[in-house]
């Protein structure tokens, strides 16, 4: 097998990307700009509700009164009202006459059929097991662990085997990112070389059969959690018969002799005792020096921007105990587990590929 090209590893800077935000809200008075950042619920929770609701699919085929949708979604007409007034004033759907609402062009983000729906990650993220460990945030600032574990009294793995449906939303939420990100990762980083690729931690698979999909001759080996294997259905045609399954837990189970490791957005969710456990253990795994591992994770920008990383690392600092890491401290922490970092590059922002070779 040829390894693909190395390419010289780049520090992210401060990433063009603008500030979430409205745009009018720059030209308020700093007070108010800040109550717009602290009342940020007050946003997130009635988009979640209408998200939750479907809203966006039943305004597909045009405009609806709010008296219909309400009739239609069995709510009550003035709170839905006053949510769909509130989602309206920072560009989430529009008021097309009074009382009257459509899409707009973020609302068609919130259709299930939209190519990157993000229904299920905006669900996700106002559900009450993932919203109420951010009402206990002191506690990360004062004590070790997962404030999801401190407020459920399990970790957030262990809720998701219980709860199917937010175990669903879980992998509804992250499946049309994870498909655009594995498919900027195939335009930018020659995979042909790799016969068999491993994806640990690899959910539901997506990330795995999107690659087998763009590679007829490449074998996949999906290794997660048993619960989530058992859940695993395959939906991709002839890829999905290239892709085997085996139930396993990390850092403990990683199959043997596959030519690429692929870890997307996994690390990230691990305290860093586990992080470094887990590279090791791959480590063991990689014999030849052909063999490649990847790390597909948001690389933390240096810079003092707006950086959507800065954001996801208080996401799993909350729920995991996990952190997001800059390009320096990757290369650290491959170095110190037995690995040379080859090339790394921003595939998807903020995804990046960071590619490692046993050193």
């Amino acid at each position: 097998m040829t390894a693909p090209g190395a390419a010289t590893p780049s520090t992210p800077d401060t990433p063009g990307t603008p500030n979430p935000l409205p745009a009018a809200s720059e030209q308020l008075p700093p007070h108010l700009r800040l109550m717009g950042i602290a009342a940020g619920k007050w946003i997130a929770q009635p988009v979640y509700v209408l998200a939750k609701l479907n809203v966006a699919d039943r305004l597909a085929a045009g405009e609806a009164s709010t008296a219909e949708l309400a009739g239609q979604l069995d709510v009550r007409s003035d709170p839905l009202r006053r949510c769909l007034r509130a989602a309206a004033s920072v560009g989430v759907f529009r008021e097309t006459r009074p009382d009257h609402w459509a899409l707009t062009d973020v609302a068609e983000c919130l259709r299930t059929d939209a190519p990157m729906s993000l229904r299920d990650f905006t669900v996700l993220l106002g559900e009450e097991p993932m919203w109420a460990p951010f009402g206990g945030i002191m506690r990360a600032l004062r004590q070790d662990g997962p404030v999801f574990d401190e407020v459920h009294g399990h970790s957030m793995y262990a809720h998701l085997a219980q709860d199917e449906e937010l175990a669903r939303t879980y992998q509804g939420a992250w499946a049309p990112l994870t498909r655009g990100v594995m498919r900027a990762l195939s335009a930018a980083y020659d995979l042909s070389g790799f016969g068999t690729v491993a994806d640990l931690g690899g959910g539901d698979g997506t990330a795995l059969r999107t690659l087998l999909a763009e590679h007829p001759g490449m074998q996949g080996v999906l290794m997660d959690l048993p619960h989530v294997r058992e859940a695993y259905r395959d939906t991709e045609g002839e890829a999905g018969a290239r892709l085997r399954t085996v139930a396993g837990r990390l850092p403990v189970d990683v199959p043997a002799d596959a030519d690429a490791y692929l870890l997307k957005n996994t690390l990230h969710c691990l305290p860093p005792d586990l992080v470094r456990q887990t590279l090791k253990r791959v480590r063991e795994e990689m014999a030849r020096p052909d063999q490649r591992l990847l790390i597909v994770e948001a690389v933390l920008g240096t810079g003092g921007g707006f950086d959507w990383s800065k954001l996801v690392d208080i996401e799993v600092m909350v729920n995991n105990g996990g952190r997001e890491h800059t390009l320096e401290e990757w290369k650290s922490l491959l170095a110190e587990t037995g690995f040379r970092l080859v090339s790394a590059r921003e595939v998807l922002h903020p995804q990046w590929l960071l590619e490692a070779q046993a050193a």
